[in-house]
């Protein structure tokens, strides 16, 4: 009998559909006794196939299904059907998707987490002044809408509809004066900064001592927005930007949403790259602790006069 299921991964590439999930039977059964497979809507099932990738001290059967997809289906119309003696268990597709996400999600490390500190300011009677660097409406990444708490400024390099300051973030210091915010909060930007450790100089300038900075972007994602797409940031790579001489220290930096990479050409150096991967978000919460005595005196126009729109 199924005693659970536990989905770990769910990958489309294309058509093709990979489901890996572990299988817990009570009593335990061998392996071959197990069967995956997904059903769509409609009287064709598409081609497919089950295998175990290995069976755990604990019982755990861990399966891999794959199978080819109709991308028009998917998720809406498929179920996933377990099979076992004397069982049988059915799962939405879409259920399957929402499982394998939570799996891979690695408690994200989301603006949520400058709540705590609002909370405690407006405690005090006290409004936060919020600076939203890169706050353009663009891609769903505006959040200020719920931060009805904080006098918010939203910044960015482009005018447009909600943005209050337009201008470069390697020169917030032109903008406002020292010490001016509490909080900064950025969200899919930093992968799209020249220099971003002259960025996080001039984050030091215009936010006070003890004020929280969260940054949001990316480890692994595809090139976007070019020419202007420069980095891609590990969680330990935020101690290069944030470190004592820059004046801050690191609250916690996390990773999350597991990404495969896949090479456009196999070859045999590529066998096994599939399994590969890196992480799609990439954040750190940074207290300032104190002015920074470092500098970096050098102007975007004399690295890359063309770096962003004018």
């Amino acid at each position: 009998m199924i005693a659970a299921l536990q989905v770990s991964r769910c990958v489309v590439f294309y058509d093709f559909l990979r489901i890996e999930a572990f299988v817990y039977l009570n009593p335990a059964a061998p392996a071959e006794d197990i069967a995956l497979r997904v059903v769509f809507d409609g009287p064709a099932a598409p081609p497919q196939t089950c295998r175990c990738i290995r069976r755990h001290d604990n019982g755990a059967c861990e399966m891999a299904l794959e199978a080819l997809i109709d991308r028009a289906q998917f998720p809406a119309a498929g179920r996933l059907v377990v099979c076992a003696p004397g069982s049988e268990l059915v799962k939405p597709l879409a259920a399957v998707c929402a499982e394998a996400q939570a799996a891979n999600r690695r408690d994200a490390l989301t603006w949520d987490c400058l709540r705590p500190a609002i909370a405690a300011m407006a405690a005090e009677g006290r409004r936060p002044r919020l600076l939203d660097l890169g706050g353009r409406r663009r891609s769903d990444t505006g959040y200020t809408d719920d931060l009805a708490m904080c006098d918010v400024t939203v910044f960015d390099i482009l005018p447009a509809a909600g943005v209050d300051v337009v201008g470069d973030a390697h020169e917030l210091s032109r903008h406002f004066p020292p010490g001016h915010f509490d909080l900064v909060m950025c969200n899919s930007v930093f992968e799209h900064l020249l220099m971003p450790w002259k960025a996080v100089l001039e984050l030091n300038r215009v936010l006070r001592t003890g004020g929280l900075c969260y940054i949001h972007t990316h480890q692994t994602i595809g090139l976007h927005d070019m020419p202007c797409d420069f980095w891609r940031y590990s969680d330990t790579a935020w101690h290069g930007l944030f470190n004592r001489r820059t004046g801050f220290e690191i609250v916690t930096a996390r990773m999350s949403y597991f990404t495969h990479v896949v090479t456009a050409a196999w070859g045999p150096g590529y066998a096994g790259a599939e399994a590969s991967g890196g992480f799609e978000a990439s954040g750190v919460l940074a207290r300032r602790i104190g002015p920074s005595a470092l500098a970096w005196e050098v102007g975007l126009g004399e690295v890359m006069p063309d770096a962003y729109p004018r």
